[in-house]
């Protein structure tokens, strides 16, 4: 059997054993006076107090972290439901002086999530006197520990401006009428409310009586609501409203025509809208069927438009069809360079959605005419059609902007991401099309009132990851985009690339060459065009173009090749260009 060894440090006298331990003390003490010189010339450490405080504002503003259906121009509240709201905290885990200022700094603990009693009161305690912001669960049903909490912040509400609120049944371990030992709360700084409610919970479908005091005086200037009673909405609405959100918020009633005009009595008293979004919330209209009330021009329902004067972002999305849509946005006065996002949902289960589509055209081909007459002009100049999806949920998106936009790829973006991913600029307007039965009808109603005299660039593109159906007829797309004269640069990706060869090929029937001052020319390849047939097409239009003369030679093609395209193919397109870029970066 082996014998453990103790070494010489088991025979060590206690004066040695003193002895060493005070050197290794001293040791220690020198290594820390390094590391603390050493960090002392740290530049994250020497940083002014002042700003590393304004770093971590910064830091904390990213959570938690957005995803795009949040980023809405005038609406940069989110919804959230996680404690991540609390990530920020871990630039308090860096060094110690990094810590004592974010512990220290009040401005940093102002934004609450009701989870947990403690936590709730570091945060109140750390926050001192700076006003709030809260969100958590919300419900008459709700357990002992939320209930706790709550209670424990509600107690500041003289300190709370904003609030957001949804059903959580998570927990549900207890029930308990404590939102009337609250009542006596005021919220007399509260600015931001925002009630998201469980449709499968009705009894939430109310505000809840914590909140009573908020009627018919609130301060709000921002208010975001989904599947709450549109009466006890309207109780909440101030003439100070900057921001309106409603989803699945609806009048009372079968009344289509007064459910609208009730919506837009109650728009008329909001002089200071800067932002509106209504999603699922108009009044739905028949299907299927002319409706006998509704005469075939749009009716004013308050005999003039509703003006709201400061509106500079207008989102409206229906299912079954755009004649809600319609009938609001002909009811509407607003600056005609305000961003208008219209969409719908089953628009082929419509007899009469294409015509919707075109009326809606109709309607914002004054908004753009007027906004290129406006002072300074500000015509249309970009053109974006994108189409994505599965087979059985397809969407179409077609935007437009008044600013020439750089060309970038869009087959990455999805309908519900496009176009706030593309490009921060805010576009014109956007139309969004789920379940349609045809992409080409749809493009050709809706661009046909459209004024394109103006647009320079024009990009079509898709998601190539998923069956998107390209336009069964392409020469529908040639006529949609055919009063487009002064397109310079035009960009092709995903399926739609199968369209590019009639896009360009002049039409000697018309005697017409369609963008005849195209000079720049963008290729995505996909599988669709990786046929000697459709390479013979394209090259035999680039060199139709060029027989046409007049400068109908392209300056530039810039190919996008992802493991497709052969170099042969690129050698090809050299002799209808001055130049061509070929860029072989891999997805």
């Amino acid at each position: 059997m082996d014998t453990l060894q103790t070494g010489q440090f088991g025979r060590l006298s206690g004066e040695e054993r003193a002895h060493d331990e005070a050197l290794l003390n001293a040791r220690g003490e020198q290594v820390q006076d390094l590391i603390l010189k050493l960090n002392s010339t740290n530049l994250a450490v020497t940083l002014p107090e002042e700003l590393l405080l304004e770093i971590f504002k910064y830091h904390k503003a990213a959570w938690p972290h957005k995803i795009p259906t949040d980023e809405v121009t005038g609406l940069p509240l989110i919804a959230n439901r996680t404690l991540d709201i609390y990530g920020w905290a871990v630039v308090t885990h860096v060094c110690r002086r990094w810590r004592n200022i974010g512990l220290g700094a009040p401005v940093l603990w102002t934004r609450i999530y009701i989870s947990d009693p403690d936590l709730a009161r570091a945060s109140l305690e750390r926050s001192r006197s700076l006003p709030l912001d809260v969100e958590g669960s919300f419900s008459l049903r709700i357990s002992g520990k939320l209930s706790k909490t709550w209670r424990l912040v509600l107690k500041q509400s003289h300190r709370i401006r904003s609030l957001k609120y949804h059903n959580s049944h998570d927990e549900l371990t207890e029930t308990e009428e404590w939102f009337y030992e609250v009542s006596g709360c005021t919220f007399p700084i509260l600015t931001t409310l925002q009630a998201d409610i469980d449709p499968d919970y009705p009894i939430s479908a109310e505000i809840p009586p914590t909140l009573e005091k908020l009627y018919y005086r609130p301060p709000l200037e921002t208010l975001r609501i989904n599947e709450v009673d549109f009466d006890d909405t309207r109780r909440l609405i101030s003439s100070r409203l900057r921001h309106l959100e409603l989803r699945d918020v609806r009048c009372k009633g079968t009344d289509h025509l007064a459910a609208t005009r009730e919506l837009l009595t109650t728009l008329k008293e909001l002089p200071e809208l800067q932002s509106l979004r209504l999603i699922d919330s108009l009044a739905l209209y028949p299907i299927n069927q002319p409706d006998p009330e509704l005469p075939a021009d749009l009716p004013l329902l308050l005999g003039k438009p509703v003006d709201l004067p400061h509106l500079s972002h207008l989102h409206a999305s229906q299912k079954y069809g755009m004649t809600p849509v319609s009938v609001l946005l002909y009811n509407l006065a607003f600056p005609v360079s305000a961003t208008v996002r219209l969409g719908t949902d089953a628009l082929g289960d419509t007899i009469f959605g294409l015509g919707d589509v075109s009326q809606l055209g109709s309607l914002l081909s004054a908004r753009i005419s007027a906004c290129a007459n406006s002072d300074p002009p500000a015509p249309l100049r970009t053109l974006v059609i994108h189409a994505g999806g599965v087979t059985t949920e397809q969407s179409i998106a077609i935007a437009g902007w008044t600013q020439l936009l750089p060309v970038c790829s869009v087959s990455a973006y999805t309908a519900t991401q496009y176009p706030s991913l593309l490009t921060p600029t805010p576009c014109l307007f956007e139309l969004s099309v789920l379940n349609y039965i045809a992409e080409n009808e749809v493009i050709l109603n809706f661009l046909n009132p459209i004024p394109l005299q103006s647009v320079q660039t024009v990009t079509l593109g898709g998601d190539t990851a998923w069956a998107v159906s390209v336009p069964h007829t392409p020469l529908v797309l040639v006529f949609a985009l055919i009063r487009a004269l002064k397109v310079e640069t035009l960009a092709v990706s995903g399926p739609w690339s199968a369209c590019l060869p009639y896009l360009l090929h002049p039409l000697e029937n018309l005697n017409t060459t369609p963008f005849p001052e195209l000079h720049t020319l963008h290729i995505e390849f996909t599988p669709v065009a990786r046929s000697e047939t459709w390479m013979q097409l394209l090259t035999g239009a680039l060199q139709a173009r060029i027989d046409v003369g007049g400068g109908k030679r392209l300056r530039k093609i810039v190919v996008m090749d992802f493991g497709l395209v052969c170099v042969q193919d690129v050698q090809r397109l050299k002799e209808y260009t001055d130049e061509v870029v070929f860029n072989t970066n891999q997805r």
